[in-house]
């Protein structure tokens, strides 16, 4: 017997762990883009060029609310990034912009950008680092 009136479902999507975060490596055209998500942050993925980038294809579309990453020593601390995100209609946003390099230590977690909802994560040199582009590790999760 088919139910003539079915209840409305509402499906959400589920949070981003750093497990997840890690579960595919990163590609792109920065130098060993691997590296941005190996959970090693001796590591390093380099970059040196403007729009350089690293992207992350996320395990399914997940809810995102902060990131976080660690640097090099070599880093002049005085370059910029932009973490980006593709969204669920296949669309790239600007996420978080303006994202200093920093030198070997953790930046501290960042939620500036909100909740969003992501399919991938893209990491993006915006200005050159006259030290280096070195970014040892990126962390992103809900």
């Amino acid at each position: 017997m088919a139910i003539s009136n079915p209840p409305k479902v509402i499906i959400g999507y589920g949070r981003l762990t750093e497990e997840g975060f890690r579960f595919t490596p990163a590609t792109g055209t920065c130098n060993l883009p691997a590296n941005i998500n190996d959970n090693a942050v001796g590591d390093v993925a380099s970059f040196s060029v403007v729009d350089q980038y690293a992207e992350i294809i996320l395990p399914a579309c997940v809810e995102i609310t902060q990131f976080d990453h660690y640097g090099n020593a070599a880093n002049g601390v005085n370059g910029r990034f932009t973490i980006s995100y593709l969204g669920a209609d296949d669309t790239w946003y600007d996420w978080v912009t303006d994202i200093p390099t920093v030198a070997a230590a953790w930046q501290s977690w960042n939620s500036t950008g909100g909740k969003v909802t992501a399919k991938a994560i893209r990491w993006t040199m915006t200005t050159v680092d006259p030290g280096q582009g070195h970014v040892g590790e990126i962390r992103v999760k809900y």
